[in-house]
């Protein structure tokens, strides 16, 4: 039979696995240290908030646990939670890690005793919530925890964040994330970008540490394309922070919230001693201030739904000149509603959207005709009167057909590239190579014009092999956007021959497309096509001349007018 000795060994030895199935665990235990019978610190600590949904729950002593036994339990509105129990910190530090997770917005309560002490301590705390599938809303839900909880500052300070929004609604309040000595009487404020105090109030209720809410006694409507502030006054400092945070891309938002970038002088995560708008910068630090908000206004927060669409999804020869309508399930906001058009290299086309006399009815039509014999991508996130948005944005495709005569181009003349400043102030010669599927003749040359690409402009065409057939400058210019040169006399081409269209630049700075060539099949214009392959195109030479380099396959919206 073995010893008394020997068991407590055997019994020791297995406790760091043994799986607590009921109220309380006993931990045999080495005799404490006389201040070990109530833990100095606890984790969570007691009252605390937001607590994440896989907690290891711990309670630290004076003393080391050896023996006589400590009881350690944790429970929840469904009685006590399974977990395991260990020891750490060299035996100062009790364990207790739940073997599933924690349900969301829930008080537990955790319960430690050490065998000498005459009663357990007990604390409670609660877990975050689940971000809800739809709004109100917040930039960061309840499980997003500061780098830095509790800084050593103790001065008195105003923190804030400068957020904008992409849908008409309401700001009901603020939010900020509490470290432990960040205490006294806390306010929220909402303000806006130039100053003035839009709503403001005063944290009930407060957890220890964790997400703190206040919600204003009247909502604030907030408009599309303004830039507010959020913040609260921390009376004693101690607050949360992230430097650097503001420093990235992508941008840091949710739904139709944004935190405005950062960059100077247009500082993002500011502060300010004392009470009021904060307007002060550090290290694009995020003082985790956030804002609560709701789609719509005038007490209307449904999302209006899309009924029908045309062209359809994977339509077919589409008219060249046809617009994109939506039809909805109620009015819509023209100007808020938005509608993309990219062609099949990811370039983006303009145009302006109308509604129907009964506001259901929303088109959207190009500055210009579409390419033919392309296939294109549509978007659109509808957006009611209220500025309540579509629940997600629809997205389909659909190719256009032939065009029905020419003069013809390459490109649709409502494609604005997405980078429309490029290159490094060296002159530049920048083409394209192109042929048509049948006879014609080239009457001009354009090019998709950039703020700062000024001077005089040339346009070329050669044979594939570099031989001039005609040139003119460009005259009556607009600032931006596409431009045109008719030569004196059409050059006639041949079917199935491979040409050059070019410009010089005499800036060298010029739109691009990165990889457009690559990106995409061969661009099909009937009857024009561009040269396959994605280093077959996209060609430059640096100073004047026929074009021969190439660079990944860049676009530098160099195109052609042909007659047949």
């Amino acid at each position: 039979m073995p010893s008394s000795r020997t068991t407590r060994r055997r019994t020791r030895h297995r406790l760091p696995t043994l799986v607590v199935a009921v109220a309380a665990l006993v931990l045999p235990v080495a005799p404490a240290h006389a201040d070990a019978a109530a833990p100095t610190t606890t984790s969570p600590l007691a009252g605390a908030g937001s607590v994440g949904l896989t907690p290891t729950v711990s309670a630290t002593f004076d003393g080391v646990l050896a023996a006589p036994p400590a009881r350690f339990a944790l429970t929840g509105p469904d009685g006590a939670v399974a977990g395991q129990v260990s020891l750490a910190d060299g035996g100062t530090t009790a364990l207790f890690a739940p073997t599933a997770p924690l349900s969301p917005g829930t008080a537990y309560t955790a319960s430690v005793q050490v065998d000498d002490a005459a009663d357990a301590h007990s604390w409670t705390f609660t877990t975050g919530s689940t971000r809800p599938a739809d709004c109100p809303c917040t930039i960061w839900d309840d499980f997003a925890v500061p780098g830095s909880t509790a800084v050593n500052d103790a001065n008195a300070v105003e923190l804030g964040n400068k957020v904008y929004f992409t849908s008409r609604g309401e700001v009901l309040g603020v939010r900020f994330y509490k470290a432990a000595g960040n205490t006294g009487t806390h306010t929220g404020s909402f303000w806006s970008a130039t100053g003035q105090l839009l709503a403001t109030g005063t944290f009930t209720g407060e957890t220890t540490t964790g997400w703190q809410t206040l919600l204003f006694d009247a909502p604030v409507v907030v408009e599309t394309g303004t830039n507010y502030v959020v913040s609260y006054f921390a009376p004693n400092g101690r607050y949360s922070f992230d430097h650097w945070y503001f420093n990235s891309f992508p941008k840091v938002g949710y739904g139709h919230i944004e935190a405005v970038n950062t960059g100077q002088p247009n500082w993002n995560g500011l502060f300010r001693y004392g009470a009021g708008m904060p307007t002060n910068g550090f290290r694009f630090t995020n003082y985790w201030v956030d804002v609560v908000y709701r789609h719509g206004t005038n007490g209307d927060h449904t999302r209006p739904a899309l009924e029908t669409r045309t062209p359809a999804p994977d339509a077919t020869d589409v008219g060249v000149g046809d617009p994109v309508t939506l039809r909805f399930d109620e009015p819509m906001d023209p100007a808020a509603t938005q509608v993309r058009l990219t062609d099949d290299g990811g370039a983006h086309l303009y145009g302006t959207t109308t509604a129907s006399a009964d506001g259901r009815t929303v088109t959207w039509r190009p500055n210009a005709r579409l390419t033919p014999g392309t296939r294109y991508t549509a978007r659109a996130l509808g957006v009611d009167l209220n500025g309540n948005v579509m629940a997600s944005t629809a997205t389909w495709s659909f190719t256009t057909g032939p065009q029905a005569a020419c003069p013809c181009s390459l490109f649709s003349e409502a494609v604005v590239p997405d980078e429309t400043t490029s290159g490094q102030g060296t002159p530049v010669e920048l083409g394209v190579r192109f042929g048509s599927s049948t006879a014609g003749a080239v009457t001009g040359v354009k090019f998709h014009k950039t703020a700062r690409d000024t001077g005089t402009h040339t346009g070329s065409l050669w044979t594939d092999e570099g031989v001039l057939l005609a040139t003119g400058t460009f005259t009556d210019e607009t600032a931006t956007g596409w431009q045109t040169l008719t030569f004196a006399t059409p050059v006639p081409i041949e079917a199935d021959r491979v040409y050059v269209a070019s410009y010089f630049s005499p800036t060298g700075y010029f739109a691009v497309t990165n990889q457009y060539f690559g990106a995409r099949p061969q661009v099909h214009s009937p009857p024009l096509w561009t040269a396959p392959g994605a280093y077959a195109n996209g060609r430059y030479r640096v100073g004047t001349g026929f074009p021969t380099e190439h660079y990944i396959g860049n676009n530098y919206w160099v195109d052609v007018v042909v007659t047949t």
